[in-house]
């Protein structure tokens, strides 16, 4: 009955989210209490049935939980405690296999972890730096079951592919552009499926800000400078993120310190042509920055970020601007003496939003309509499901060519059809009965879960 309740909730969320209009902020659960340090990475993202869930360290343990409609629960019931006495971690998803992949630090080693169904055992690494915090990264490709892994190994800088299919270890080429001892908390990497490219962008100890790219074996500088980063001052955080839907836009966020300066800027692949979508601030502009991060929109890619700041030098506020693709748009909040952890679309365009409260030390998590979903973005995403329910075949009817793959209740994809068209024939026959999700993903990249009942 319990299971029930959930689905119940989840479906009638699934529908209504589609189709709210204005803005609202809804917090997700009970906060997280215990020793949850501003300073501590946190990492929102979502499942393919769009359920939210949040990596952090809380009480020095790294943890993954889920949201179930109602409240916040182990990820893994059988361990809820991913690992212990961590010093750093970063996570990503195959939302196509619905497996994660978390690597973390601890002591002087770096450690992996992967789920699917379930907390698979610790896999060994490699040596790892602790002599500076945050010095490892990760990011998947999907295509090939890969996670490219980044981390300081102390006698240098070491990059490495993980097959998560076949649990193996591959080294990988050394990226000559960078010096010793990156701060990988100064850079980001990033899978981009519309090239098949892993992207890179670093600072270095020589303050300069550059992108670079792997195809699997090679690097290649694409710039090592810039345009309207070179503040040779720290980077205190880089976000890289791409616009897929035809453009393949880069979208490079930085904020710096001392200087307290945000900005994004939009680079033309491949070259160099750059517009500023959002210019760097004077110090004056947001005071003290603590806090920041960038996500991309799922319907049309385009940019929304937050940060904290103390813009009267009293109460820490939090800014959420998004770009509707010729200005930026202001979100109204109330949230003070709150500072911003992650931020991050879900498949339904909601934003989720993490945040640690300065006066009780608690994580929050909250869901945020932020876009006015009219009747024409709807029906440019309309997807139909027939026969609902079915027995041997249904047919996947979209306004627009997309892939399409069926998703089991307990989140595996059981059939996948990697065909783009406006229509597809699925046979169903060998399914057990029960609920399933057809997820389709469009050329533009937007995303959409349908459901139906196979008897």
């Amino acid at each position: 009955m319990a299971r029930l309740r959930i689905l119940i909730a989840f479906l009638l969320f699934s529908t209504f989210s589609q189709f709210t209009t204005g803005q609202t902020f809804d917090q997700l659960g009970a906060p997280f209490s215990g020793s949850m340090l501003t300073s501590d990475p946190v990492e929102v993202f979502y499942d393919s049935q769009n359920a939210p869930l949040v990596a952090k360290m809380q009480n020095g343990n790294l943890r993954v939980d889920k949201f179930d409609g109602f409240a916040w629960s182990a990820l893994d019931p059988l361990v809820p405690v991913v690992a212990s006495n961590v010093l750093d971690f970063e996570i990503d998803f195959d939302i196509t296999s619905n497996k994660i992949i978390v690597i973390y630090a601890i002591g002087n080693s770096l450690y992996l972890r992967k789920y699917f169904n379930g907390w698979q055992e610790q896999i060994l690494i490699g040596a790892y730096s602790s002599s500076n915090t945050d010095q490892c990264d990760l990011t998947i490709n999907p295509h090939d079951n890969l996670a490219y892994i980044a981390y300081n190994t102390g006698a240098g800088t070491a990059w490495v592919e993980f097959n998560y299919n076949s649990d193996t270890f591959t080294p990988m080429a050394t990226i000559t552009m960078v010096t010793y001892g990156t701060y990988f908390d100064e850079s980001d990497i990033n899978y981009n499926e519309k090239d098949s490219l892993m992207y890179f962008a670093y600072e270095n100890y020589g303050l300069e800000v550059g992108v670079a790219t792997y195809d699997g074996s090679n690097w290649n500088s694409l710039m090592t400078s810039v345009t309207g980063m070179g503040f040779g001052n720290t980077i205190a955080n880089i976000t890289a993120e791409f616009d897929t839907t035809g453009a393949n836009n880069l979208m490079i966020h930085t904020a710096t310190v001392p200087d307290n300066e945000v900005g994004i800027v939009q680079y033309s692949m491949p070259g160099q042509v750059s517009t500023t979508l959002e210019p760097w601030y004077a110090p004056s502009s947001i005071a003290a920055v603590h806090g920041c991060d960038m996500t991309i929109r799922h319907a049309n890619t385009r940019p929304t970020y937050a940060y904290s700041s103390y813009p009267t030098n009293t109460d820490m506020k939090i800014t959420i601007k998004h770009w509707d693709g010729a200005s930026w748009n202001v979100v109204n909040n109330s949230f003070v003496d709150h500072k911003i952890m992650d931020i991050a679309y879900d498949l339904n365009d909601d934003l989720l939003l993490a945040t640690i409260s300065e006066n009780d030390n608690k994580l929050y998590i909250y869901r945020v309509n932020i876009h006015t979903v009219g009747i024409s973005e709807i029906s440019a995403q309309e997807v139909h499901i027939s026969p609902n329910p079915a027995t041997e075949t249904i047919t996947v009817n979209s306004s627009a060519p997309c892939q399409a793959h069926v998703v089991s209740i307990d989140g595996n994809t059981v059939i996948s059809s990697q065909d783009v068209a406006m229509s597809h024939h699925i046979d169903v026959q060998k399914l057990n009965p029960g609920l399933y999700f057809v997820r389709t993903i469009m050329k533009d990249g937007t995303i959409r879960s349908s459901r139906f009942n196979k008897l």
